[in-house]
Formats: structure tokens, C-alpha cells, sequence
């Protein structure tokens, strides 16, 4: 049973983009390798699928691998391309696109401050409870999609 099955599809993709761009706008310029394992929170063992009998992949990881086609396609994020299996992102960083739109918008939580969507993404990911986080990522991603659009 997977962590995070309470929780629809829409919201666990809101959650792991907040991850994807957070981690990977801490480490620009440099390019660095993602995986499921990272953005999810959640251990499992590809060597499993082969086992007898297989033990299924979780739905959180299949989320975040159809996230890293995603994000790609739409052009938020260059990359190496899968590396071993479709849960593993070679050398991966933002797009210039993703960071002018991810600094552009101002902090939804504290919009008359200096701060970017960037910033309450980041601080989200580390240091909130649940609660706050989601409450975060869930302004930071509409106020994404209404930059976008």
C-alpha cells in the first residue's frame, strides 16, 4: 500500500513539480541527475519487477515519470534523457522559460515582499508541515498556471 494513495493524481503531480523545480533551481546551473526515489519520498527496488512474483511499481513513481516527459515536452526542463530505466533522469536542469516564469511571479503568501514563486516553492519543500506545504504548492501552482497562460 502506498504511502500516498489517499491523495488524486492532480495533487501528488502539484506536489512532485514543487520538488522537481525546487531542487533542480537549487543546483543551477549545474545539471544533476533525478529519480523517482528523490522527488517521491518513497524506496523501491526496480530489481523487483523481476522478481517472482514481481512486486508492482508504485503509482507515485509512475506519476513522477510521466511528470519528467511532461515537464520536458512543455519545455521546463532540459535534460539527458531517462538513464537505465523511465524512473531516472540523466543530467537535468531548468529552462530558461522555467526560471524567468518561476521568478516573474511574485510569492503567493507574501506577494507585497521581494519574494518569488521560487522562493515559497523552495521554502516549502524544506522546512513546512504538510499542511502549509500543500497549501503552498496549491497557490504557487495556480498562480504558475496563470503566469503560463
Amino acid at each position: 500500500m502506498s504511502q500516498t494513495e489517499e491523495i488524486c493524481n492532480p495533487e501528488l503531480a502539484e506536489e512532485f513539480i514543487a520538488r522537481i523545480f525546487a531542487t533542480l533551481y537549487e543546483s543551477w546551473p549545474v545539471r544533476i541527475g533525478l529519480d523517482a526515489q528523490k522527488i517521491t519520498g518513497i524506496d523501491y527496488d526496480v530489481e523487483l519487477l523481476c522478481g517472482i512474483p514481481s512486486v508492482p511499481v508504485p503509482r507515485e513513481w509512475s506519476i513522477c515519470s510521466e511528470l519528467f516527459n511532461w515537464l520536458k515536452d512543455e519545455g521546463y526542463i532540459k535534460t539527458d534523457g531517462f538513464r537505465g530505466n523511465v524512473w531516472t533522469l540523466g543530467r537535468t536542469q531548468l529552462t530558461h522559460k522555467a526560471i524567468e516564469v518561476l521568478k516573474k511571479v511574485p510569492d503567493p503568501l507574501n506577494p507585497e515582499k521581494k519574494r518569488s514563486l521560487i522562493d515559497a516553492i523552495v521554502d516549502s519543500t524544506k522546512d513546512s508541515g504538510k499542511q502549509v506545504r500543500n497549501q503552498v504548492i496549491k497557490l504557487a501552482m495556480t498562480s504558475l498556471y496563470q503566469a503560463i497562460n
